[in-house]
């Protein structure tokens, strides 16, 4: 990750591997964030660099069309976005899936209707619910029946310069958190997810197991631990493993 541009190249957003030369993605993998670079000399098209999946190979296209903000939503510039096991999977054919994907992110605004997002450094909810079914009303529109999920469902994702987001799925960082911390916002959040669902009673007289010492068990099993739930992480990588307390 990160890194100074040499004096050929300017630092253009942190994706993917990628070899600009072929147009073409190396291998992806969970839980990474590499710089990627467009080098001075590239013509520059009208629309956008990103990486597009659903016909065939992962490639990048640098003329994405720019996407279009509409009323109540933010245009957000990249600084930084994570591959998700989500990601990998949508390259392999889950769910049809044709577009940018991406949505771990850390990226900048641009233009919103609320001048006061302008400029601020942002993560975002991914799931952006239509505001008014009973689904939305009641509870977070994680579940409404007509909602979109940055980079999955509906609406392109952070693997590319520039994406939109409604602004009332924005979270604005404090400066004491780094991108390369922030870039885990969507993963935690998921995790804490986990930590909310648990009955009271569980959390106050038994112990926890988390199966899997991926990205997500991990994540999930400290943030049992910080909230001082006892848990038990069961997985094959004594490298991650130890990686807790």
């Amino acid at each position: 990750m990160g890194g100074h541009p040499s004096k050929s190249k300017r630092p253009l957003t942190s994706i993917c591997i990628c070899d600009l030369r072929s147009g073409t993605a190396g291998p992806l993998s969970s839980g990474t964030a590499i710089e990627l670079w467009r080098p001075l000399d590239h013509v520059r098209l009208a629309g956008m660099l990103a990486l597009r999946l659903g016909e065939g190979s992962p490639r990048l296209d640098p003329d994405i069309p720019d996407p279009k903000r509409v009323s109540g939503e933010a245009l957000v510039s990249m600084r930084l976005a994570g591959i998700c096991d989500t990601d990998l999977q949508l390259a392999r054919g889950y769910m049809g899936f044709v577009g940018v994907p991406g949505h771990e992110f850390v990226g900048e605004v641009l233009e919103a209707d609320d001048e006061a997002w302008r400029g601020a450094r942002v993560v975002a909810d991914i799931n952006a619910g239509c505001g008014s079914c009973p689904e939305c009303i009641t509870r977070d529109g994680h579940h409404c029946p007509r909602r979109s999920v940055l980079g999955i469902l509906g609406r392109g994702g952070a693997l590319a310069e520039r994406l939109v987001v409604p602004e009332r799925c924005l979270v604005k960082l404090p400066a004491c958190v780094s991108d390369e911390q922030a870039v885990f916002a969507e993963p935690l959040a998921a995790a804490l997810h986990v930590r909310n669902a648990l009955p009271s009673p569980a959390t106050r007289n038994a112990s926890v197991a988390v199966l899997g010492d991926g990205k997500l068990g991990l994540l999930i099993a400290l943030a049992l631990h910080a909230s001082k739930v006892p848990v038990t992480c069961v997985g094959h990588h004594r490298d991650k493993l130890a990686l807790l307390p």
